[in-house]
């Protein structure tokens, strides 16, 4: 019995896919380790929401409900014949 030598190909596919879980490793550990910044950015005046300019009034809209389709089968001729009703 002979060993067949592994081809270019298979090395190559190796070789990346162990350099991927590397740097998915590495990426893993620095995010883990870094601390969560958890400060809430403040945008404009700190006060009421009437008194910041970005804040404005909301419009309400109305969203007519859509007719739900469904698939319907039945045969015809011997086949079965699908579709959206």
């Amino acid at each position: 019995m002979t060993c067949e030598s592994p081809s270019r190909r298979a090395v190559l596919a190796g070789f990346s896919s162990a350099a991927l879980a590397a740097a998915g490793l590495v990426l893993a550990t620095e995010l883990a380790t870094r601390p969560a910044a958890a400060a809430v950015p403040t945008v404009g005046p700190v006060g009421g929401p009437n008194d910041d300019p970005l804040v404005q009034r909301a419009q309400a809209v109305v969203v007519v409900p859509r007719r739900r389709r469904r698939r319907v089968c039945w045969w015809r001729r011997g086949r079965r014949v699908c579709t959206w009703r």
